[in-house]
């Protein structure tokens, strides 16, 4: 069974595929992507939250990207 961080990452990365996500979402995401695989710490895992967070709440986004990373972030509140 995968962990919570691997479906986290594994979420994240099916965002990027998407080619309809703006290029500014893309490379938060991506820096989340780095902070969480870098160090898995709380202190990583907020700093990638608060990002994902921000970029959420981005007025570009499309609702089923905002729901996508809306669930990601709720992942990273109970990792």
């Amino acid at each position: 069974m995968a962990s919570d961080i691997e479906i986290i990452i594994s979420t994240l990365n099916e965002l990027l595929e998407d080619t309809t996500l703006p290029k500014s979402v893309q490379k938060t995401i991506r820096e989340a992507i780095e902070i969480i695989q870098k160090g898995k710490d709380k202190v990583s895992l907020n700093r990638a939250l608060s990002a994902l967070e921000e970029v959420a709440d981005s007025v570009n986004m499309q609702p089923e990207h905002r729901t996508a990373l809306f669930n990601v972030v709720s992942m990273l509140e109970t990792a």
